[in-house]
């Protein structure tokens, strides 16, 4: 997905600026020995971006999804302790409860990382957009 999304910032790029488009990693008002340096870090930092954008992304989807799945695996462990049903199920309540809010929570950094998905992509493009 994020491949696509900088292939589309790229072909916006070239598309409304043409090779001009490469000036946007050239600082300006740098010496000339120092160009080709900086020129191949911005060019580095743009690509990179994208790909710190997904890890974000997939590292709190990860670690919200294995935090749910330890506590359903410990609910569920303590439903099925030999001390007698009705003893489980009433210790059991309280990770329930838990379980619940965190799947609320989870919810909510889903929608959250959704606008930070949004409003990074949106920075990216009008980086795209700048006029040189």
């Amino acid at each position: 997905f994020t491949i696509g999304i900088l292939t589309g910032l790229v072909c916006i790029g070239f598309n409304k600026d043409g090779w001009w488009f490469s000036l946007v990693f050239a600082p300006k008002n740098i010496p000339s020995v120092n160009r080709p340096f900086l020129f191949l870090i911005e060019l580095l930092s743009f690509f990179m971006r994208i790909f710190s954008m997904s890890i974000r992304l997939f590292s709190n989807m990860v670690a919200g999804h294995s935090l749910l799945h330890l506590l359903s695996e410990f609910i569920n462990f303590i439903i099925n302790l030999s001390f007698g049903k009705t003893f489980c199920i009433i210790i059991s309540v309280f990770p329930i409860i838990i379980l619940y809010g965190w799947v609320l929570f989870e919810l909510f950094v889903a929608f959250l990382q959704a606008y930070v998905f949004v409003l990074l992509y949106l920075l990216y493009l009008s980086d795209v957009n700048k006029s040189h």
